[in-house]
């Protein structure tokens, strides 16, 4: 989702039982957010996680992203870390 007037974007992520647990979902996160740091002109980029789903914030952590909060509806927060 992009919020181009306001300059964000969030990710998201999702894969099939049979594609999980190869890393491609971290890959995939990594490179839309190099890709996204270079072709957009964001001032934010972030992810939400629901935490009864810790691969997702797995995910995130492996591909480069940090916590950065909870929101009012108590998913956590995750953002890239400076490169």
């Amino acid at each position: 989702m992009v919020g181009r007037a306001r300059r964000w974007a969030e990710a998201g992520w999702w894969l099939t039982s049979g594609a999980r647990g190869a890393g491609r979902a971290a890959a995939a996160l990594r490179l839309m957010t190099l890709w996204s740091q270079d072709a957009l002109v964001l001032e934010r980029l972030f992810a939400r996680t629901d935490p009864a789903n810790p691969a997702g914030g797995r995910v995130a952590e492996r591909a480069g992203w940090g916590p950065a909060g909870i929101t009012s509806d108590g998913r956590l927060l995750w953002v890239p870390q400076r490169r």
